[in-house]
């Protein structure tokens, strides 16, 4: 019997340590592969946009920006978002997040330092996609 009790409580703690270090990699990791390059240091920050989950919608759905802008992604919702960068389960980071999860009232805020045209979403609720798009 005190085997068997043995084996599961290894066996749990063997899951819940995997299971942390998984979530912190993936919610943490950058590949050098994927990682877009900036355009330039942005030393002085241009408009702010704004895009927020609200009533499990995304308003705006899509922002135009210019390099060196900010764009805050708001959580309003009691919903938590997982906002990841890039499309569904093939996340790709911008400014160096390639996912943040926000609950009620937090946001994530990016330096758009980019140019081109890019996708986020929440992951948790891969419906809600949104996008930028960055110029000169």
């Amino acid at each position: 019997m005190k085997k068997f009790l043995l084996a599961g409580v290894l066996v749990a703690a063997l899951i819940t340590g995997a299971s942390i270090f998984l979530t912190s990699h993936y919610l943490n990791s950058q590949s050098s592969k994927t990682k877009p390059a900036p355009v330039a240091a942005c030393t002085v920050h241009g408009q702010h946009h704004v895009a927020k989950f609200q009533n499990s919608k995304l308003e705006p759905v899509h922002t135009q920006a210019r390099a060196c802008d900010t764009l805050t992604i708001i959580n309003q919702d009691d919903t938590i978002r997982l906002i990841a960068f890039g499309p569904h389960d093939h996340h790709t980071p911008y400014d160096g997040i390639t996912a943040k999860q926000v609950e009620k009232g937090q946001s994530v805020t990016i330096v758009l330092n980019q140019i081109g045209t890019f996708g986020f979403h929440d992951h948790y609720h891969d419906e809600l996609v949104g996008s930028f798009t960055v110029t000169n």
